[in-house]
């Protein structure tokens, strides 16, 4: 066969397999083109939007514009949305920090006119101010939301009750005990109980500004127990507040602070912590081992006519003179004099380790006394040169301490290096911005942190380091 045969033949080959797949493509495509169709209605997209707050006040349910804690208020505000429906809306009241009051509910439509009545509680550590109210609103689009915080003019001045003269506690047995205020200071909010017998007191009793037939008036304050913790209560139905334990001992008074909402109490016992009784450690320490018991009252002789630059603040309170009150638990103490500075030091025997004792050793902390100075080191020698904490929980510790910008320190569980406490790897350390960690995991100064008597709290459960300032 001829060269020019064998092309041509070749040439009709191609042009056959370019057909067959032109062919195909015609074929696919109308195959295609029969399984689309056009729908009836393409969907309609949404306009993006967010809530419109309008109009929102928070007044007393009457228009005042002070109104006290305890009594109602009522907000008031138009939402809208152009675009979309509403959803819900939220009502967020605070003061000094502390969240008053957090109400939410749904809304529906694309415009809502808001108005709800609520009580503005009173509550512990509350002060005469303005509160912070905030509303949020949140229509059906991804969640879009706007927030809208109450100017002044807006918003509601609140006060405190009036501090009455005498408050009541009325004990679960019907016994009713006068409680005097501590002092007519008008920054006094603290009251005690006047000389009465106690030990017949029930286990749970009430707080009341007024009584009838020796009973709390809920027209006036009462305070019971709420949230395990002591709060406003409305009515007889509400839980009392469980009387301090006492153990083997005998009550002497109850106090109640109206502004920290807090009970304490005094026993009729007492603990002598004579001078001349302690003995030489040296070092220009004096020592003496004594067993220190919750609330008991403590007399302090040879020390002078005024003890309160000598103790602790967080293990003495009620600091008068040469007397005071113990405030941490019921354990043997060593205390060690400094003959030198003239504080007390405190410790635990060096056999007693951890649930029991937390301690710091490092640098930048010192007595939180007059003349405030640094004296932790890294040395287990001598008490300023490692702290001792107050317990104050199951796994938790507390030291009022004074620190300087050389801070940079460790916890240990007990006496000696291999007590050293893993806070590098394991704990949370807040606030950032006043304690966190170097490299080596030392505790050291954040970005604000300034030179000041402070708290350090730990909690080995939790694993929390926190410092706050202490006033």
């Amino acid at each position: 066969m001829s060269s020019f045969i064998i092309v041509k033949l070749e040439i009709l080959r191609k042009m056959k397999k370019i057909y067959v797949l032109f062919m195909s493509s015609l074929l696919l495509l109308s195959c295609a083109k029969d399984d689309v169709s056009k729908p009836s209605e393409w969907p309609e997209w949404p306009t993006p939007s967010k809530p419109k707050i309008e109009n929102a006040v928070l007044r007393g349910v009457n228009g005042e514009t002070v109104v006290a804690a305890g009594d109602k208020v009522k907000f008031t505000a138009q939402v809208s949305d152009e675009y979309n429906d509403l959803v819900s809306f939220q009502l967020l009241v605070t003061m000094d920090g502390a969240e008053i009051l957090n109400l939410s509910k749904g809304l529906s439509g694309r415009s809502a006119v808001i108005e709800e009545e609520a009580t503005l509680p009173f509550v512990a550590g509350f002060q005469n101010g303005r509160p912070v109210v905030t509303i949020k609103a949140v229509n059906d689009l991804g969640g879009n939301e706007s927030t809208l915080t109450l100017d002044e003019a807006a918003s509601v001045a609140v006060t405190r009750p009036e501090t009455p003269s005498q408050l009541y506690l009325v004990d679960d047995l019907g016994n009713v005990y006068e409680m005097d205020k501590e002092s007519q200071n008008e920054t006094d909010y603290s009251f005690r109980t006047s000389a009465a017998d106690l030990a017949g007191i029930g286990d749970h009793f009430k707080v009341a500004e007024k009584i009838i037939n020796n009973k709390p008036d809920y027209s006036g304050l009462v305070w019971g127990y709420s949230d395990d913790k002591i709060a406003i209560v409305t009515d007889d139905a509400a839980t009392s507040i469980p009387t301090p334990k006492v153990g083997s001992y005998t009550l002497e008074n109850i106090t109640f602070d109206m502004l920290s909402f807090l009970a304490d109490k005094t026993l009729t016992y007492s603990i002598d912590i004579d001078k001349s009784r302690f003995f030489d450690v040296g070092g220009g320490y004096v020592q003496l081992d004594v067993q220190l018991v919750e609330s008991a009252k403590i007399n302090f002789i040879g020390f002078g006519s005024d003890v309160t630059n000598m103790l602790r603040p967080e293990f003495f309170k009620d600091v008068s003179g040469s007397k005071a009150k113990f405030d941490g638990p019921s354990v043997l103490y060593n205390l060690k004099y400094n003959t030198s500075n003239g504080f007390m030091y405190m410790e635990r025997p060096r056999d007693v380790f951890y649930p029991e004792v937390m301690y710091i050793v490092g640098t930048g902390v010192g007595f939180p006394r007059e003349p405030y100075v640094a004296t932790l080191a890294w040395d287990f020698a001598y008490p300023h040169q490692w702290f001792f904490f107050k317990k104050v929980g199951a796994s938790a510790f507390e030291a009022v301490v004074y620190i300087d910008q050389t801070m940079g320190f460790k916890f240990f569980r007990g006496y000696g290096w291999v007590q050293e406490e893993d806070t590098k790897n394991l704990y949370t350390v807040e606030p950032a911005n006043l304690i966190t960690r170097s490299a080596p995991g030392d505790l050291i100064p954040g970005p604000d942190f300034k030179a000041g008597l402070y708290t350090i709290h730990i909690d080995k459960a939790s694993e929390v380091i926190r410092l706050t300032p202490y006033n």
